[in-house]
């Protein structure tokens, strides 16, 4: 009778060890999941806030202050570039104007880059300007 007792306990203790487990498991992959619901929310942001910003440079022709503006940014004329930062889903936002072959034809590289430089989200506009020589 003994033995009997013995085994059972032993086999009880098996039991919660295996539910043991398979909890500590469980609430590690609910954490990872949480990790990749912010991950996923920030990408969202930095790829709605560079198209933003490259509507805004279609649409002023690349004018840098007007595109500061209406995204409370700062313009740097001398470096060509503005710079934005969304502290909400921390990420600073650049689209820095870039020289094509073209006279006709604008440019410029946005890039969404995350607290600790790496670059989240990348984007290439182009846009066409007016021939000075239209009136």
């Amino acid at each position: 009778m003994k033995n009997k007792s013995y085994l059972l306990l032993l086999e009880q203790m098996c039991m919660i060890l295996v539910f043991a487990l398979a909890a500590a498991l469980t609430l590690q992959g609910f954490a990872l999941s949480g990790e990749m619901i912010r991950e996923s929310r920030t990408l969202e942001s930095a790829s709605l806030a560079a198209q933003n910003m490259a509507e805004i440079l279609k649409q002023s022709e690349g004018d840098l202050a007007c595109a500061a503006e209406m995204l409370g940014g700062t313009a740097d004329s001398a470096a060509r570039r503005v710079i934005c930062t969304d502290e909400e889903n921390r990420f600073t936002l650049t689209a820095e104007l870039t020289d094509t072959d073209n006279p006709l034809l604008g440019a410029a590289q946005i890039r969404a880059e995350a607290a600790d430089g790496g670059t989240i989200y990348s984007l290439r506009v182009c846009w066409q300007r007016r021939d000075p020589l239209e009136t």
